[in-house]
């Protein structure tokens, strides 16, 4: 929204294109980009579980109770980058398990933030 600078409302009608359900489209979304599915898994430290716990964070998810208060997310969703960008606000409280292909692109990341600031 902070973004639209100007706007015109008109007497224009909009129709969904025939067979469209945004509700459908929407359905694995992790926030409002719809991307191709993924299933990850994600470790939370205990720190974090309680916030992880207070929500759902997608359709089909699972948690699992660590014996240390740690969890684990279980996830199937879309929306790689802001899956991406989601666990890394988390720092070091969340590591991603699966799929490793995301495990690696944060690994990237995180090591070229580290050389930053050394």
């Amino acid at each position: 929204m902070e973004r639209i600078r100007e706007l015109t409302v008109t007497d224009l009608d909009f129709t969904y294109p025939k067979g469209f359900k945004p509700e459908e489209r929407l359905d694995n979304a992790f926030g409002i980009i719809c991307d191709v599915p993924i299933k990850a898994r994600i470790w939370f430290s205990k720190d974090q579980a309680r916030y992880i716990r207070q929500r759902r964070w997608a359709k089909q998810q699972k948690i699992i109770e660590k014996d240390d208060g740690s969890i684990i997310l279980e996830m199937k969703t879309s929306g790689w980058l802001e899956v991406k960008r989601w666990i890394l606000s988390f720092g070091k409280d969340a590591e991603v398990l699966e799929p490793i292909k995301l495990r690696n692109e944060l690994k990237g990341e995180t090591s070229e933030l580290a050389n930053l600031y050394k």
